[in-house]
């Protein structure tokens, strides 16, 4: 790999094609005897767009062209071009002008290409014993040439041949139309499917698989057959993923109007893939981590992530395949539509205030710091240098914001118009957020022209608020303002559309409505803020507290001036559950200021306070198990450390927390005792919010009730009676944090789950999160199911480490971060997708203080002087062209 200086792609530049592939014919053949390679026979109609056209391009990557023929001939006038740089990216030029009839011709194309050796995880590769493909964004180029990009929809007919004894299910997309024998022990399957789409959506998987099916009948009472493939041993663990997406499928058709259209839906789940899932059409393909799990393997959380990728990829057949994007600048048309898609489907199947917040975390602990960073980028993107880098927190969970936010200025029923509107406009077609919008408006009525500015601006909203009480007149002023900071990618901010559910709050702590401005206007519970600045003059006799931007109704950063006194009675008495979560998430962090600001007066006070507060919150911790569990939950240095923008000591985090974690177990250890006592039994497991939260705050309380070694009895009880996943590895992680020696459990769950990988990975994310030193880190790279070129192992290990081992990844020799560098530059040789996202561990730099710095950006200056994929190295271009704007190069 030599260094080359890759062009950025703009959103500016797009043209439409001159010719579109309508039809496309693929024939597979695997070789699995030899050096495993896969013969390739494409088919491809062609129909001229452009009158003036007479030549034009198609992508491909690391192929070997056998032949090229044109409507049947033999054909030369074609140019192959080795594009310079990292990935063998080729063009294959190819002028048509000869033709008699340049209108509609076909050219036929065969190729080979590595399939066993092939370590991307993109194309089509080997994923342990099965072959899989994986093709979003631009990989169809690795498995033969084509217009590889998503505006050229296409109907596909593929044909796998394969040696059957090793591979007796041959999948592709759409329905089965033929299957039958072949020689030397070979057999081969045949696939249509009825509906054009982008390359980007053809699948194909072959392997030995435990399946199981069921069958759903859809409103118009069709029948579709369901299956799920999954790991010879795992049927069981298959079951949870099934009802899931039978609920999905139900979901979708009531809530939105939306119902499934081939006769047959298919998942597969994989264990080498580096994304999620992915929504080909009819032939979803997971990894294994998204789909496989009950109660025995998998935790609450991860079967509620189950739940919601299952959701968020069935979703994806009409918000994403039936309709999908112009060009990949466009990503958050279908992604962010399908994120709120999927939160609004656990809202209504599982809790709306716990799905709610947890979606918020991920806002606040992850896109607010990508705001902030190097790569900071707008939901729809202007320009970049690998598109593999589009896939992010804020193309995905912003996006998913902006979509809510729009739901919000309209309603339930003016958006499902909305939705419907757009599913008749642009069906069968690629299009972009601009048409999405547009659906909207002309849908409701509202005009959105100034909303849209959410699609172009990058950074995250400050809005304060200020409010003063003129008691003599009876007023109550409140000035709302907002300010957007200059980005890394952007300099000039303008002023955005701004949603904030509000209530106000008397002294009993009672929501007061029917307010009146001095105009005589009813004050609206929605008030939105357009411009600079927005102040209300409100008539009450009596201060009021005003509590905004509830259930986060926009992903703002929220400036109030209360002291730590009102603060807690917000906590205490607001009425909306997530803007009670979010007021203490403000207290946690109002204590760890007060530590930081060296004033043991100051430190002392916060603390007396929230250990009133969190008796409080102990008190009711029965109402509402789910939503009490995060309430109890102290912020832990990782959550407070994404809330700081600059000069950030994590180790002093830590050491915060450990105090807090002591003082409240000093003053309310023997109160957790008692309540985990009382706590009700969950009885025979099953996946709802009720039992799921009951176990979260039995968890909770047993951290708190062991900080100081005692009640090792409680923690021996809980496993010995476990009869769920769930159970035994919060045990297992009370033991490990509190340092309570308990082996005999450790070694019983090794033994237990020997062979369950994805048990494994937990526990290694576990045991990652609490080692004491680097040489720790390491030794779990020997245990048996590791394996470097499988993302799920290394990714089970480095994040948790980057992201929550603040001791280990902040170590004053800078051998964490040295070592995370390390991992990231082995990673780039085989999967720059890995090593993307394991350099990204290293961007938050610049909110750090000066040591942790200069560490960080001695190891980017270090890879840049490596030869790097395109996905790693525009990642470390923007991280220190950013260091350098700030001067710290």
């Amino acid at each position: 790999m030599t260094k080359t200086e890759a062009k950025p792609l703009l959103r500016s530049d797009y043209q439409p094609l001159d010719f579109k592939i309508v039809n496309t014919d693929l024939d597979f053949y695997f070789d699995t005897e030899g050096d495993f390679r896969a013969t390739v026979k494409s088919t491809l109609d062609f129909e001229r767009q452009n009158p003036q056209a007479s030549s034009f391009s198609l992508d491909g990557q690391d192929l070997e062209l056998l032949s090229l023929k044109v409507n049947g001939q033999d054909w030369t006038d074609y140019e192959l071009e080795l594009l310079p740089g990292e990935g063998k990216f080729q063009t294959l030029h190819i002028d048509v002008s000869k033709l008699e009839n340049l209108d509609k011709f076909t050219v036929q194309i065969e190729n080979t290409l590595e399939v066993a050796n092939n370590k991307l995880l993109s194309g089509i590769y080997k994923a342990g014993e099965h072959i899989c493909s994986q093709c979003e964004s631009k990989s169809f180029r690795l498995i033969t040439y084509y217009f590889d990009r998503p505006d050229n929809l296409s109907l596909f007919t593929v044909k796998i041949t394969a040696n059957k004894e090793k591979y007796p299910y041959l999948l592709s997309n759409g329905n089965p139309v033929e299957k039958g024998e072949a020689a030397n022990g070979y057999h081969y399957a045949v696939w249509h499917d009825p509906f054009p789409k982008p390359c980007y959506l053809f699948a194909l998987v072959a392997g030995d698989f435990d399946v199981i099916s069921d069958e759903f009948t859809t409103k118009s009472g069709r029948k579709v057959d369901l299956q799920i493939f999954g790991e010879i041993g795992k049927a069981e663990q298959l079951r949870f993923a099934m009802s899931s997406l039978k609920r999905s499928m139900k979901w979708d058709e009531e809530r939105f109007g939306l119902e499934y259209d081939l006769d047959l839906f298919m998942i597969v789940a994989v264990s080498f893939f580096n994304m999620g899932a992915m929504e080909n059409k009819g032939l979803n393909i997971f990894n294994e981590s998204a789909l496989v799990g009950d109660k025995d393997t998998a935790t609450d959380a991860r079967l509620k992530r189950i739940d919601k990728v299952v959701g968020h990829e069935y979703f994806h057949n009409w918000t994403g395949d039936r309709i999908t994007c112009r060009d990949w600048f466009q990503l958050t048309l279908k992604e962010g539509l399908t994120v709120f898609r999927d939160q609004e489907f656990t809202s209504d199947t599982f809790d709306r205030t716990i799905e709610r917040i947890e979606s918020v975390k991920v806002m606040q602990n992850f896109q607010f710091d990508e705001d902030r960073g190097p790569t900071s980028h707008p939901i729809r993107p202007e320009k970049v240098v690998s598109q593999d880098n589009f896939y992010t927190v804020t193309v995905y969970d912003k996006g998913s914001e902006v979509i809510r936010m729009i739901h919000t200025l309209l309603g339930e029923e003016n958006f499902q118009k909305g939705m419907r509107l757009y599913v008749e406009r642009h069906d069968g077609q690629a299009v972009t957020c601009d048409d999405f919008v547009a659906a909207m408006a002309d849908a409701s009525g509202v005009n959105l022209d100034k909303f849209k500015l959410w699609y172009s601006q990058s950074g995250t909203p400050h809005v304060t608020v200020e409010k003063k009480f003129d008691s003599q007149n009876q007023i109550l002023s409140v000035h709302f303002s907002q300010i957007t900071h200059p980005t890394n990618d952007q300099a000039e901010k303008q002023a955005l559309v701004i949603p904030l559910k509000t209530v106000f709050l008397n002294r009993e702590g009672e929501q007061v409505t029917g307010l009146k401005t001095l105009d005589g206007e009813l004050v609206p519970e929605l008030i939105v803020l357009e411009n600079d600045s927005l102040s209300l003059e409100i008539a009450t006799p009596c201060d009021l507290a005003v509590v905004t931007n509830l259930d986060f109704s926009a992903p703002v950063i929220l400036h109030q001036e209360y002291d730590l006194q009102e603060r807690a009675f917000i906590a205490e008495h607001v009425p909306n559950e997530y803007a009670r979560y979010q007021a203490v998430q403000d207290l946690n962090y109002e204590i760890y200021k007060a530590y930081l600001s060296g004033v043991q007066v100051y430190a002392a006070q916060a603390l007396g306070l929230y250990l009133g507060v969190y008796r409080s919150l102990l008190e009711k911790a029965l109402d509402n198990p789910a939503l009490y569990a995060h309430l109890l939950s102290f912020s832990s240095p990782s959550v407070i450390a994404a809330r700081f923008e600059k000069d950030l000591d994590p180790l002093a985090l830590e050491n915060i927390y450990q105090q807090v974690q002591i003082a409240l177990n000093r003053a309310h250890g023997h109160r957790a005792i008692e309540l985990l006592d009382k706590l009700p039994a969950t009885g025979a497991y099953e996946f709802n919010v009720t039992q799921a939260g009951l176990r979260d705050l039995r968890k909770t309380l047993l951290t708190l009730a062991t900080v100081n070694g005692e009640h090792a009895d409680k923690v021996v009880e809980l496993y010995t009676n476990a009869d769920n996943f769930t159970d035994r590895i919060n045990v297992l992680g009370v033991n490990l944090t509190n340092k309570l020696g308990l082996d005999e459990l450790e070694q019983e769950f090794l033994t237990r789950y020997h062979d369950e990988t994805l048990v494994l990975d937990a526990y290694q994310s576990l045991k990652a999160q609490l080692a004491p030193d680097l040489e720790a880190i390491k030794q779990q790279f020997t245990l048996h199911t590791f394996d470097a070129h499988n993302p799920n192992r290394v990714r089970s290990i480095l994040q948790p480490l980057a992201r929550l081992n603040f001791a280990v990844m902040y170590a004053q020799d800078g051998s964490g971060i040295k070592f995370i560098a390390q991992q990231a530059l082995q990673a780039d040789k085989f999967n720059p997708q890995l090593s993307s996202f394991l350099v990204a561990l290293l961007l938050n730099f610049f909110k750090l203080s000066a040591r942790y710095q200069q560490q960080i950006l001695a190891e980017l200056k270090e890879l840049s002087a490596q030869p790097l994929s395109n996905n790693m190295q525009e990642k470390v271009d923007k991280a220190l062209e950013m260091a350098k704007n700030l001067n710290l190069l």
